[in-house]
């Protein structure tokens, strides 16, 4: 089956994103979430201060996780937020009903 221009146009421009977005989310888990985490978790025995930074850095490695999301997973033609889950048998959009994948192996 072949894809028409516009939908060929949606799907390069919402992978496009996804590609950008992937760094960025793994960056923020690997930089704020898990020194956060292992603060709260393993700094108890040290300070208070120490498990209050830990939180702080968790929560805000998860509110720029909701930012960064928020951003790059939206429909290219409605902008209509896309969650994070598997498509079979390629990611369609909720909000218009646009093709955003090719298959499933680019559809997560």
């Amino acid at each position: 089956m072949a894809l028409s221009p516009a939908e060929e146009e949606s799907i390069r421009e919402f992978q496009e994103r996804r590609r950008e977005f992937r760094p960025r989310w793994y960056r923020n888990a690997l930089l704020l979430a898990l020194p956060g985490f292992l603060l709260v978790v393993f700094g108890g025995d040290a300070h208070p201060w120490v498990v209050w930074l830990g939180l702080a850095l968790f929560l805000a490695a998860m509110a720029r996780g909701g930012l960064l999301a928020h951003r790059h997973l939206r429909c290219p033609k409605c902008m209509h937020f896309q969650k994070p889950s598997w498509r079979y048998p390629y990611r369609i959009c909720a909000g218009c009903g646009a093709r955003l994948s090719v298959g499933v192996r680019d559809s997560a």
